[in-house]
C-alpha cells in the first residue's frame, strides 16, 4: 500500500506573505470583544462649607486719604481689627476643610 504525498502549498504562489499573516492575526484579533463596564464611579469634589464668610466693609483709599492724621490713625487701627477678624474666621474655615 501507498501513500500519495501531500503537497504542500508554495508560498511564493501569494503575492505577500505579509499581508496574508497579518489577514490572519488582524482576524484572530476581532474574535473577541472587550465588554463594557456597567457603572463607572469617578470621583467628585464637595465643598467642605456652605458657605464662604461675609467680607468686612472698610474705609476705601479714597476715604482714608480724605482724612486728618488722628482720624488716619483711628480708622487704619479700626480696619486693621476688622480685618484680623475676617483672617481668624477664614483660616478656621480652611483649617476644617483639612
Amino acid at each position: 500500500m501507498t501513500y500519495a504525498a501531500s503537497k504542500l502549498p508554495d508560498w511564493s504562489e501569494f503575492p505577500n506573505r505579509a499581508t496574508v499573516m497579518l489577514a490572519a492575526l488582524g482576524l484572530l484579533g476581532c474574535s473577541s470583544v472587550p465588554v463594557a463596564p456597567k457603572e463607572v464611579r469617578v470621583p467628585v469634589t464637595v465643598s467642605c462649607i456652605e458657605q464662604a464668610p461675609q467680607r468686612p466693609s472698610m474705609m476705601s483709599d479714597q476715604e482714608l486719604l480724605a482724612l486728618d492724621d488722628y482720624g488716619l490713625v483711628v480708622a487704619l487701627a479700626r480696619d486693621r481689627r476688622i480685618r484680623q477678624g475676617y483672617q481668624a474666621v477664614l483660616e478656621s474655615v480652611v483649617e476644617g476643610c483639612r
